[in-house]
């Protein structure tokens, strides 16, 4: 499984790169294992955006979400995802 963690407007932390790892390896019991995914986080006018795609089974998932608290907009993006 591939997974690939960009960000823009704002520093690289390996804190967000690690909590992004662990939300996306629950998603693999539900995933083939071939799938790969892609993970932007960015900065907007003090908001956050993060913005999943998600490829497995033949198909392309997507989800993103929009906070002031990164953890938050992690979160919710990877439960998008999941149901």
């Amino acid at each position: 499984m591939n997974f690939e963690v960009s960000f823009k407007n704002m520093r690289p932390r390996e804190e967000i790169r690690r909590r992004a790892a662990a939300l996306h390896g629950k998603l693999e019991r539900f995933l083939e294992p071939a799938s790969d995914a892609t993970l932007i986080v960015s900065r907007q006018h003090g908001v956050t955006v993060v913005e999943l795609t998600q490829t497995a089974h033949g198909q392309t998932y997507q989800a993103s979400d929009e906070d002031e608290d990164l953890r938050t907009a992690l979160d919710r993006c990877f439960h998008k995802v999941e149901t």
